[in-house]
C-alpha cells in the first residue's frame, strides 16, 4: 500500500511541475510577444499569436518536463522501464 501512496504522490507532484511549468513559459512567451511583436501588428490581428504561443509553451513544457525527468532518473541511478518492467530503449 506505501508504494501505491508513494506513485500517486510521485505523480502528483509531476503534474503540479508540469501545469507549473507550461503556465511559466506561456507567461514568458506573452510577455516577449506583448514586447517585441504586438507593437508591429495591427490590433485586430494581435490575437491570432494567442493559440501559436499556447501551442508553442506546451511544447517547451514538455522539452523540460522530459529533461528534466531524464536527469531525475539520471541522478537517482533509476531508469525507465516498460510495463513489463524490462528496460526501454535508450531516449
Amino acid at each position: 500500500m506505501r508504494s501505491k501512496f508513494k506513485l500517486a504522490l510521485i505523480m502528483l507532484a509531476a503534474t503540479a511541475f508540469n501545469i507549473l511549468v507550461t503556465a511559466l513559459c506561456l507567461v514568458i512567451l506573452l510577455v516577449l510577444y506583448g514586447l517585441l511583436l504586438s507593437p508591429h501588428i495591427p490590433a485586430e490581428k494581435a490575437f491570432i499569436g494567442l493559440p501559436i504561443l499556447f501551442v508553442i509553451a506546451l511544447v517547451l513544457s514538455f522539452v523540460i518536463y522530459q529533461l528534466t525527468l531524464k536527469t531525475i532518473l539520471k541522478k537517482r541511478g533509476l531508469r525507465k522501464t516498460g510495463g513489463d518492467h524490462t528496460p526501454l530503449s535508450n531516449q
